[in-house]
């Protein structure tokens, strides 16, 4: 049975987990460990030198957890880190969850072992989990990102690259024949973007005549991920991003033929609207 546990840090209470085949006995000791300020026992495996993140700040990271030695999840074995973002002390309504009050203490390339007692996961429990002491989350995290400053700098890079199309000056802009028009900021040399592959992109919208920004990505720390060329995105991305290698840095201005056309995207988007996304193509599946 899979579980899908991208919230697992929110919602650690009445959690259910799946069986796989272990010895049935309890062996975790947690005496002489560190513990959390909620008291949860923890062990640092390894301690890099850096800051834990801030208010604000996203942490991504591997994690796989188990009932002492029977594994029920693993990110890894998903294919996707999990990614939190550190609440504020009021949108927590109280104490941090013992995942979250871990992260806060863990900076880039740090890695723990957390321990959550068995008689605090709530009533939703399985017979084979009471044989087992510990639901234990092995956390290694793999980046700390500052949501407001990546937002910043892409808005900036928007602001200056918007600022030489109007004014006729960018250099290298290159018109497709249905009149999109493009520039590569940055070369990526990974895999090509083609059509039926997932691209994950980051990306930065505003509107052409005014400079308004009606969406980006960063400011929720993920990037948007979409088979190309399959109609679920805008035209002008199926389009414009076709051929753009993993890594690559660039700038869309898409005509409103190949964006939202005549009907616009209310309340942001206008009718008829010129649309500009400074892009950044994150991987390439």
């Amino acid at each position: 049975m899979q579980k899908n546990l991208f919230v697992i840090a929110l919602c650690l209470l009445g959690l259910t987990a799946c069986q796989n085949e272990a010895a049935d006995t309890k062996s975790t000791d947690t005496s002489g460990m560190e513990k959390t300020a909620s008291g949860y026992a923890y062990e640092l495996h390894r301690d890099e030198e850096g800051d834990p993140p801030a208010t604000g700040f996203m942490t991504v990271f591997d994690l796989k957890q188990r009932f002492d030695d029977t594994l029920v999840y693993s990110s890894t074995e998903r294919g996707r880190k999990e990614r939190i973002v550190m609440p504020t002390q009021a949108s927590m309504r109280g104490k941090p969850s013992p995942v979250i009050e871990m992260l806060q203490m863990l900076s880039a390339g740090d890695s723990a072992s957390l321990y959550i007692p068995f008689d605090s996961l709530g009533p939703n429990r399985e017979p084979w989990q009471e044989q087992r002491d510990y639901l234990i989350y092995e956390i290694s995290v793999s980046h700390i990102t500052d949501l407001k400053e990546a937002e910043n700098t892409a808005a900036t890079a928007t602001a200056d690259l918007l600022a030489g199309y109007k004014a006729g000056t960018l250099e290298n802009l290159q018109t497709t024949d249905n009149g999109l028009k493009y520039v590569i900021v940055e070369e990526g040399n990974g895999p090509k973007a083609e059509k039926g592959k997932v691209v994950s992109v980051d990306y930065y919208g505003v509107t052409v005549a005014d400079g308004n920004a009606f969406d980006n990505s960063y400011k929720r720390g993920e990037a948007h991920r979409f088979p190309l060329g399959m109609g679920r995105v805008i035209k002008g991305w199926d389009q414009g991003i076709e051929g753009m290698a993993q890594g690559t840095k660039a700038a869309l201005f898409i005509p409103a033929d190949l964006g939202y056309g005549a009907s616009g995207s209310p309340p942001k988007i206008p009718a008829d609207a010129e649309l500009m996304f400074y892009i950044d193509v994150k991987e390439v599946e």
